[in-house]
């Protein structure tokens, strides 16, 4: 997986954040992400850190997505599609959309995501997928 694509487009897409934050602009001493250090194999690398609140966060590393909070982990050599179904209740754009969807043989999980960012994710995870 070619991590610089991944930054490029992050840089590019404009997106303010304030609940994800990304290796590259990453303080290594926070307390914030520690308990992701315990999970991690050796040769992996956290990308990116999603954190809504303490009931709901995830992790996307070099190898894996984990999402803590409902006990899941993926490989990303599992992920199958990311995609957007439809315009959520209550939302009068797809920009307001908070989530997009990740499908494996197994299952499809929902990922809840900044506003106004699923474009990005959805963008970043294909390119995942694909390499």
């Amino acid at each position: 997986m070619k991590i610089s694509a991944i930054e490029g487009k992050i840089k590019r897409s404009g997106i303010e954040f304030l609940k994800t934050s990304f290796w590259f602009n990453h303080n290594p001493d926070s307390n914030k992400e520690d308990w992701t250090r315990l999970l991690l194999h050796n040769d992996e690398r956290i990308l990116i850190i999603y954190q809504e609140s303490s009931d709901y966060r995830w992790v996307l590393t070099s190898q894996r997505l984990f999402i803590p909070n409902e006990l899941i982990t993926i490989k990303i050599c599992d992920l199958l599609e990311a995609n957007f179904e439809d315009l959520e209740l209550g939302k009068t754009t797809k920009l307001e959309n908070d989530s997009i969807n990740l499908r494996t043989k197994n299952a499809t999980i929902k990922l809840y995501l900044e506003e106004n960012s699923w474009h990005l994710f959805i963008d970043i995870f294909k390119f995942i997928i694909t390499k």
